[in-house]
């Protein structure tokens, strides 16, 4: 079997054609068939690109969704390792550098108050606990008139800034205990969305 018997021949005129022996017309005959071939092409060319993005765009989506549960997989398990890490930060590192700086933090609070009213007597009243942290952290000169007073019913983490009529307290441990919840929320709401 030969290749011409499997396909059209377009250019072959039809009998009907041929015998009338016009040329005009076998023209337009095959001027017929030249189109016919060409829009069959063309249609075949627009019907195998539309078949190419429309397995172009599922290859993307597909990718797009794995990279998605990728995403979302490397985020939980990044949230599930630090969990533990911060948790620990937030109740043991905290804790200790809060109360290592606590002396510091007074001075920089009673010297902002200072600058808001000038010449007012600072008292720091403080546990017996603090009090060599502030004493630490406290220059030699602060530029303000200072006293510190013990409290023995105070518990380590609690000052009372004293400014003239004005009062301030700082609390640690409310501090603390707010960053502790704020963490543990935090986690916690992040497993619920993995889950």
């Amino acid at each position: 079997m030969t290749l011409a018997r499997l396909l059209e021949d377009f250019g072959a005129v039809p009998a009907s054609t041929a015998a009338s022996g016009n040329e005009t017309d076998l023209e337009e005959y095959r001027l017929e068939a030249f189109e016919e071939g060409y829009r069959a092409g063309w249609d075949d060319s627009a019907a195998a690109q539309a078949q190419r993005e429309d397995h172009v765009a599922a290859d993307l989506a597909a990718n797009l969704q794995r990279l998605s549960f990728t995403y979302h997989e490397a985020h939980a398990h990044i949230l599930e390792s630090i969990g533990p890490l911060m948790t620990e930060m937030a109740e043991t590192v905290l804790p200790r550098l809060a109360h290592e700086t606590l002396g510091a933090r007074i001075v920089e609070i009673a010297q902002s108050a200072i600058r808001e009213t000038p010449g007012a007597p600072v008292v720091i009243v403080i546990s017996d606990t603090d009090r060599a942290a502030l004493e630490k952290a406290l220059p030699d000169d602060p530029g303000f008139p200072v006293s510190i007073r013990e409290d023995p019913d105070l518990p380590s983490g609690q000052v009372g800034l004293n400014l003239g009529n004005s009062e301030l307290e700082i609390d640690l441990d409310a501090v603390l205990a707010g960053i502790q919840h704020a963490v543990s929320d935090f986690f916690s709401e992040q497993q619920e969305q993995t889950a």
